[in-house]
């Protein structure tokens, strides 16, 4: 049992680092200087690819280095999406309720949940392709 639980808490690891990440940029009071050029929707950009290597991190571990058999590939993708998707809710509720600098906004929230989806329809199609070449 200890050997499993040290095998899946450093596998995971990377995912766990990245939303602490993910929960310091979004948490934080960032102020933007008066000179850097307005982007129309930057921050909806920002959530989708913090979002995006959220989903990829926790995924890395099912994919490469896994010892469940293929059957069990859906699970690891509900996981994934459930677990950003949380992140992703719980970052909003945070920012909309606990915090008086920031406010919560569904469509960041949408960011976060597109960026997760996109995650996932890339690495399929990336398995699909290394399946095809003759990878895995």
């Amino acid at each position: 049992m200890y050997r499993n639980f040290r095998y899946i808490t450093i596998g995971y690891l990377p995912a766990l680092l990245w939303t602490a990440v993910v929960f310091v940029l979004l948490m934080g009071n960032w102020s933007s200087p008066h000179s850097i050029p307005v982007i129309p929707h930057l921050d909806k950009i920002i959530h989708a690819f913090l979002f995006f290597i959220l989903a990829v991190t926790y995924l890395w571990f099912s994919i490469l280095y896994k010892r469940n058999p293929s059957n069990r590939t859906k699970l690891h993708h509900r996981q994934a999406v459930g677990y950003a998707v949380g992140v992703g809710l719980l970052t909003e509720v945070v920012q909309e309720y606990l915090l008086s600098y920031r406010n919560g906004d569904i469509w960041d929230f949408m960011a976060d949940v597109a960026g997760v989806c996109l995650a996932l329809f890339i690495l399929r199609y990336l398995k699909q392709f290394a399946k095809y070449i003759g990878v895995v």
